[in-house]
């Protein structure tokens, strides 16, 4: 376990610095054993936004990668983009954006597979 979590460490670390460097905002969510799910802090206000995400291969189940957008001034979220990442196995997308290309604040939530479920170790991004 603490191989695990050093390693998680460092991946999250690495995802940071490569997001951080590349693009102007950046939010993390970080999904581990005891968790139902995990949200990232919003980014925004921005036109688009991409994600990464990826569920460790030693997770017991599969984890959505769940991408959520709120436009400006209206406090209700959007669900743009998800997808079901099996154990072991990436997501990501690029440039998502609203159908009207308003502003939005944008957050990406870590879901496992199933009512309930926890046991899964999931990390992932959301940038613009």
């Amino acid at each position: 376990m603490k191989k695990f979590l050093s390693f998680m460490s460092v991946v999250v670390l690495g995802l940071a610095l490569l997001v951080g460097i590349a693009h102007a905002a950046t939010s993390q969510a970080l999904l581990t054993t005891t968790m139902y799910d995990a949200v990232s802090t919003p980014i925004g206000l921005n036109k688009t936004a991409s994600f990464s995400a990826n569920n460790h291969s030693g997770s017991p189940r599969a984890v959505y990668a769940i991408v959520k957008r709120q436009r400006q001034g209206t406090g209700v979220w959007y669900e743009t983009y998800s997808t079901l990442m099996q154990p072991g196995t990436p997501a990501g997308f690029s440039n998502m954006s609203d159908n009207n290309g308003s502003l939005c604040l944008w957050t990406l939530q870590l879901n496992p597979y199933g009512i309930g479920t926890t046991g899964c170790n999931a990390v992932g991004s959301i940038y613009y």
